[in-house]
């Protein structure tokens, strides 16, 4: 699916008042694109993301949406566990299959694969009470890729798990989009995390929200973590960081 707005507005009543979210956003994410969405804390990254979606009206502008990758919904995916807790792992992640009229046995034939992938093996009768947060985000994200979407809506997914589980959901999330090419919008307060998974990163001014810059990701699919360490790489995370305000020590301790 691709996407386009143009000169998007998003406000909204916070206290009695009115707080502009978004002023002028005119962005355009082609069909199988992976798109990283970084910016400071309160500047709209949420709010454009579900303006985009079609879950809040904008105030001014225009969201196109058009191609032929996927079913032509919309898949969001969130920081807070958004599971079922009175499904188990298998139902969750079969949940838009079944919306979608297909066969029980045919789903589950679907998902095993793609729980196999993200590490749900042998969890499938498990319910989300029972997981640890990274199953509980795995379980979504195979969800997202399993209801056929041609649009995958990601706000920060990986924002409250540790360091390693983050890291091995990152590479499984880059392995299935690698063989899907699901056009993806990924929000994400982490510059690291943007550039490893991204083709093309969007940099937003605080509120309200516009993009101030964007940047090309010269490297190429697959990636692995280790891409991290390379001179070019880190040279890319200190250009965003410095247009952010950022410097590397309050980067770390941000996230």
């Amino acid at each position: 699916m691709r996407i386009r707005c143009d000169d998007l507005g998003v406000s909204y009543t916070s206290g009695g008042r009115n707080i502009d979210a978004l002023a002028g956003v005119t962005l355009e994410i082609g069909e199988g694109e992976f798109v990283s969405l970084v910016g400071p804390s309160g500047c709209g990254k949420t709010s454009l993301l579900r303006a985009l979606g079609g879950f809040v009206q904008p105030r001014s502008g225009t969201v196109t949406r058009s191609g032929d990758t996927g079913d032509g919904s919309i898949a969001l995916v969130m920081q807070e566990d958004s599971l079922f807790p009175w499904m188990t792992v298998l139902e969750n992640a079969t949940f838009a299959l079944e919306m979608d009229g297909v066969p029980r046995a045919a789903r589950e034939d679907a998902a095993q694969p793609m729980l196999r992938r993200f590490g749900l093996a042998g969890r499938e009768r498990a319910y989300p009470q029972d997981l640890s947060a990274g199953m509980k985000q795995r379980a979504a994200v195979a969800r997202a890729f399993l209801s056929r979407a041609g649009l995958l809506l990601m706000d920060e997914p990986f924002g409250a798990l540790d360091a390693m589980t983050r890291q091995m959901l990152q590479r499984e999330l880059l392995d299935e989009w690698t063989s899907s090419r699901r056009t993806v919008l990924f929000v994400t307060h982490d510059v690291e995390e943007a550039v490893l998974l991204g083709s093309r990163i969007l940099v937003m001014t605080p509120q309200p929200g516009a993009i101030s810059a964007v940047f090309g990701v010269p490297f190429a699919y697959p990636r692995s973590y280790e891409l991290t360490l390379t001179s070019g790489f880190v040279r890319l995370k200190r250009e965003i960081h410095a247009l952010l305000g950022v410097g590397p020590m309050e980067a770390r301790t941000r996230g």
